[in-house]
């Protein structure tokens, strides 16, 4: 069996890939065109989200969480502004900013 510093491991390489990914689709020259509202991508992206989190319970128990459902809500809000960030001030410059402030509150924080 695999250790689970080999497993967390592995979904953090994975995720140095993954992670942020979407808003390159963003800037293709087609969604330009198509001037496509935040909202509208925030909800392609919610819905993929959703889905494709039941796998997850393929390997653990589902447990319903109040706190998962305001996490949820705050993201969906932080996505909107990130997808909008990206449309007006490009994927290199809105990226850099929202994980620049996003480290500086976790290094900031007491806990």
């Amino acid at each position: 069996m695999v250790s689970t510093e080999a497993t967390g491991l592995a979904w953090a390489l994975a995720s140095v890939f993954l992670f942020g990914s979407f808003a390159v689709t963003i800037k293709t020259p087609a969604m330009q065109q198509a001037r496509v509202h935040p909202i509208v991508i925030q909800c392609y992206k919610s819905t993929a989200c959703f889905v494709t989190s039941f796998l997850v319970l393929l390997l653990r128990d589902f447990k319903f969480s109040y706190w998962g459902v305001l996490g949820a809500g705050i993201w969906v809000l932080n996505g909107i502004a990130a997808i909008a960030a990206v449309q007006c001030a490009g994927i290199g410059v809105s990226q850099a900013i929202w994980s620049a402030v996003t480290s500086k509150l976790h290094v900031d924080d007491p806990t």
